[in-house]
């Protein structure tokens, strides 16, 4: 069988860049500069998860059995049943019977599209996509396995395509909606799509987002019996002591636009997508069986097609689930590739944050991303945790790679700082983002003019929502000193927040000077009265 020939590019295409973002992971990182803090600080989320499959260890003597010897270790968040439901006009009933993934990729949203400074509201009837990596349908089998429960709103409240169409039909958003599952590169495959469908028009505004919840422990004994996770629950990337990987929950999401579009408006840009690619193993030894070859391959490709040299990048996130095989195997791939014509004395750094977080299997890649777009906002790159010793089956010196084990500044300078991010589907399904640091910012204004008051509204669904947010309010502000760096970080109120709004009925503007502003957000907004999940 012949295939046509497809012609390359004639050259690199335009990038996109990352206006906003939001996230939730373990460690208590339920925000960007809380999840920077977590990475910096070299710190993990693992925490012991047995309560989450208590009610399976309930249900028989030979179940209890199989629960008692499966990992329970791993990063797990501490609330995943705690919903806004009111806030988003669902039905206690609905709330409860929608698996905690689409509750979750809702609040974060919503986030991500308050933290890029663009009204959620407003984009009703526009046509911004909605791009989800998710594999996990634990809660969803649960709904469905209760033949005598199940009612008209679990069939929808179920499916793994509701957590990005649950997105769409809150907000209006009439552009693609997808769910993608390639395992463990899903969410990466999601950027991927999202940026084709930017680039190709369809849409001006995307979100890319990738979730994973740990609801039962069906996916753990699988895991567990097949060898691929590790006994504490840690993943240890390229070390000594990699044992297999620790499963990990939480959400992340992405704003992204065309570059042109998003200077054009004034957005904070804070970074940029220069180029993306996926491909397949094909034929391994098996089908959950990696392949150094492909993996290398499709490095080359994405880095030719957005025209940037192997050797100019400083930093790779890479798939690092401290698995005894896979470590090696990718880091022969990555030194083929980057460590190619590098010298000596400037080896690329390679990291992964599932040390911090666990492995999120389908929503891993976010996660990744968000890791680097925070180092590149920081001029940082974080420590890699759980890395002390360097994995002896992987030749270092040769490879002209070397794990960030420490806190490492990456300032900007004469050439554009670029990074990759690497994910990896155990089908065989590979993907690969390229990102480089966001444009210069102009000149800041005179120091003086920081000083004038500025205006800040805050918006709710209803006048007591507005109240609990504002001044007075436990978690409706946040600490100046941690919230507004220079430049403002993803997650923080700027100069910008005074000039958006989320159009809620409600949005009393609050006047104050923007170093001591507030967050604006409608996460502190979770009442007593909250669906909770089953």
């Amino acid at each position: 069988m012949t295939h046509p020939h497809v012609p390359a590019p004639a050259g690199p295409e335009e990038p996109v860049a990352v206006v906003g973002l939001s996230c939730r992971y373990p460690g208590a990182a339920d925000s960007p500069a809380a999840f920077w803090d977590l990475l910096a600080e070299g710190r993990d989320g693992v925490r012991d998860g047995a309560e989450r499959w208590a009610p399976y260890a309930d249900a028989g003597p030979e179940q209890e059995a199989v629960v008692r010897t499966t990992t329970s270790r791993g990063g797990f968040l501490a609330d995943i049943a705690g919903f806004d439901a009111e806030f988003f006009g669902i039905a206690p009933r609905e709330a409860e019977l929608m698996d905690p993934q689409q509750r979750l990729l809702l609040e974060l949203a919503w986030e991500a599209l308050e933290d890029a400074g663009i009204p959620p509201l407003g984009l009703g009837g526009g046509d911004c996509g909605v791009f989800v990596g998710v594999g996990s349908d634990d809660y969803g089998r649960r709904l469905l396995e209760d033949l005598p429960g199940i009612e008209a709103w679990t069939g929808i409240g179920a499916a793994m395509c509701a957590t990005a169409n649950r997105v769409s039909h809150s907000l209006d958003l009439r552009g693609p909606s997808l769910a993608v599952d390639t395992a463990c590169s899903a969410s990466l495959v999601g950027v991927h799509l999202a940026r084709r469908s930017l680039l190709s028009g369809e849409c001006d505004v995307a979100l890319a987002a990738g979730v994973n919840l740990m609801v039962a422990p069906g996916l753990s004994v699988t895991l567990d019996r097949a060898g691929a996770t590790s006994p504490d629950g840690r993943s240890k990337p390229f070390d000594a002591s990699a044992d297999g990987y620790g499963r990990g929950e939480g959400a992340g999401v992405l704003v992204l636009k065309r570059l042109s579009d998003a200077e054009r408006a004034g957005d904070r840009v804070l970074a940029v997508i220069r180029g993306s690619g996926v491909s397949q193993d094909g034929r391994t030894a098996g089908i959950m069986a990696p392949s150094g070859e492909a993996q290398a391959d499709l490095l080359r490709t994405t880095y030719a097609k957005c025209g940037i040299a192997p050797v100019g990048v400083d930093y790779v996130e890479a798939h690092g689930t401290g698995t005894v095989a896979g470590d090696p195997l990718e880091a022969g791939a990555l030194a083929a590739v980057f460590g190619a014509g590098r010298p000596a004395d400037r080896p690329c750094l390679i990291g992964s944050v599932k040390g911090n977080i666990g492995h999120l299997e389908a929503g891993s890649g976010i996660a990744g991303m968000i890791k680097t777009i925070l180092a590149l906002v920081h001029e940082e790159i974080p420590p890699t945790a759980h890395h002390v010793s360097p994995n002896p089956r992987i030749p270092w010196e040769e490879s002209r790679l070397r794990v960030a084990r420490e806190r490492t500044p990456w300032r900007r300078g004469e050439r554009p700082r670029r990074a990759g991010v690497s994910s990896f589907g155990y089908g065989g399904t590979i993907a690969h983002v390229v990102l480089e640091e966001a444009p210069a910012r102009p000149a800041r204004s005179p120091a003086g003019q920081d000083a004038l008051p500025r205006l800040f509204p805050l918006s709710g669904r209803s006048g007591s929502a507005v109240r609990e947010d504002g001044p007075g309010s436990p978690t409706g502000w946040p600490d100046p000193a941690r919230a507004f760096r220079s430049p403002p970080s993803p997650g923080t109120s700027g100069p910008g927040a005074a000039i958006s709004t989320t159009g809620s009925p409600s949005s009393p503007p609050v006047p104050g000077n923007w170093r001591a502003g507030c967050a604006g957000s409608r996460r502190a907004s979770r009442s007593p009265g909250s669906s909770r999940a089953r």
